[in-house]
């Protein structure tokens, strides 16, 4: 089961007026039925979904009145429709499929807990309590994933829910977190699989199979880039590397000397008369090639063949240098590269000025195994020290990242999802460790194969 491709996806936020259309700058039911049939039409799309979310803080009965309105009229216009919720996990998988082209999908809010529902990244599992204490699996990537393992092969899980937490079971007489209950209980063949996003190292498959590789995690660390001055120098200087302007220095001093030398040659040898006898000594010809990179004229135009011809080879390369540094300094000043204080993760763990921290739930995987990279030395230096290190959301860690010298530790997806919700700029360490999750089953497990469709 793949992600749709997103940039086969076309957003129209084309509701949030008329979820207030008792007002007078609300669209009517008519004139909004023909604002998306129009763009339908007009990018040729297959159908239209409809985005709505449950978790809305104005969220009324009209608001689905309307959308069922809606749906009738497009029906009426031949335009298959379907409304989806944001927050379940509808939005984002097989669901977004038109048997023709790409979709239309229509945001039915502008609430500000609608666009944090869209921007979110889907949990890995989401699960439903029962009266009866039975738990369903509701949602989340790998949820969604065993969902259609049962639809397909036409079986039912049992569930078993393991509360969240560092030190709230016990394993061999230990405390633990619930990923290694998870590996304890599956290794001892109380369950057949762990449907959670479980990180592969080699010495849990020494007691457990995984699955085919489902998600891979790309972790990083995160600073506030080195403070600098926007309009520096240097930044009108920097789209060409000093080799590069010694050269360009160069190429006039060679231009104005082969100009310099055609005319004294012809003068001597060919065309005595032709020209006037100082008008191009090297320092003349030098401020002659200078102004053609200035993109400057000139007052007098040679008459030798071999001097035009000198004048030309300086104007092709002025152009040619112009338009390169043109398009570097646009693009060196629009898209600047953040540079961080420190480089690399050695050089931040000798760096007594700044801490590094994470989210509360990776320190199993700081803990676990040392193929991250941090070692003992810099956990305990840099984190331990401060209980504040350890932040129980992404938002949280980068919020501090703005307004502290601190380091967080975090995966690309929550960058993603919250860079825009921060108040300074972030520049990355030359440091990445890539995680690879996938459920696990018992020890040769005669369904393994079938899981990983082998």
């Amino acid at each position: 089961m793949k992600r749709p491709q997103w940039n086969m996806v076309l957003f129209v936020l084309g509701m949030a007026a008329l979820c207030r259309s008792q007002t007078d700058k609300g669209l009517t039911l008519l004139e909004t039925t023909a604002v998306i049939i129009g763009l339908q039409q007009y990018f040729r799309s297959g159908c239209v979904f409809f985005l709505y979310s449950n978790v809305r803080t104005d969220y009324e009965l009209r608001d689905e009145l309307m959308l069922v309105r809606l749906r009738k009229r497009l029906s009426q216009g031949t335009v298959t429709s379907a409304a989806l919720d944001i927050d379940t996990g509808q939005a984002f998988l097989k669901h977004l499929l038109c048997p023709k082209n790409r979709p239309i999908n229509v945001l039915a809010s502008d609430d500000q807990n609608a666009m944090l529902s869209l921007k979110k990244d889907l949990p890995y599992v989401s699960l439903s309590s029962n009266p009866d204490g039975s738990h369903n699996m509701t949602g989340g990537f790998f949820g969604l994933v065993w969902k259609d393992f049962e639809e397909k092969l036409n079986f039912k899980t049992n569930f078993t829910y393991l509360e969240p937490g560092l030190n709230k079971y016990e394993v061999d007489g230990r405390k633990t977190d619930p990923y290694n209950k998870m590996v304890a209980d599956v290794r001892r063949r109380k369950y057949d699989i762990a449907v959670a996003a479980l990180h592969t190292v080699s010495e849990r498959a020494k007691i457990v199979d995984y699955t085919y590789l489902m998600h891979r995690s790309k972790f990083v660390i995160v600073m506030k880039p080195a403070a600098n001055e926007d309009m520096a120098w240097n930044h009108f200087f920097g789209p060409f590397h000093p080799s590069l302007w010694f050269g360009l220095i160069a190429c006039i001093l060679v231009i104005a000397g082969c100009l310099s030398l055609f005319h004294y040659v012809g003068q001597r040898l060919a065309y005595p008369e032709y020209e006037t006898p100082k008008q191009y000594t090297f320092l003349v010809s030098i401020f002659y090639v200078f102004s053609m990179f200035c993109q400057q004229g000139h007052d007098v135009t040679p008459k030798s063949c071999a001097c035009r011809l000198v004048y030309w080879l300086g104007y092709v390369t002025a152009v040619v240098v112009l338009a390169a540094y043109s398009a570097t300094l646009i693009s060196f000043l629009t898209i600047q590269n953040k540079e961080p204080p420190v480089k690399t993760l050695e050089a931040l763990a000798k760096d007594r000025s700044y801490e590094l921290g994470m989210m509360e739930k990776y320190l199993r995987i700081i803990r676990g195994n040392s193929e991250h990279g941090i070692t003992k030395e810099i956990y305990e230096s840099k984190i331990v020290p401060d209980p504040k290190n350890i932040v129980n959301t992404s938002l949280e860690g980068l919020q501090r990242v703005c307004n502290a010298k601190y380091a967080f530790w975090t995966s690309v997806e929550a960058v993603k999802e919250v860079g825009d919700s921060i108040d300074c700029n972030i520049a990355f360490l030359t440091y990445s460790h890539i995680l690879n999750l996938a459920m696990i089953v018992t020890y040769n497990n005669p369904y393994r194969r079938l899981i990983n469709h082998q």
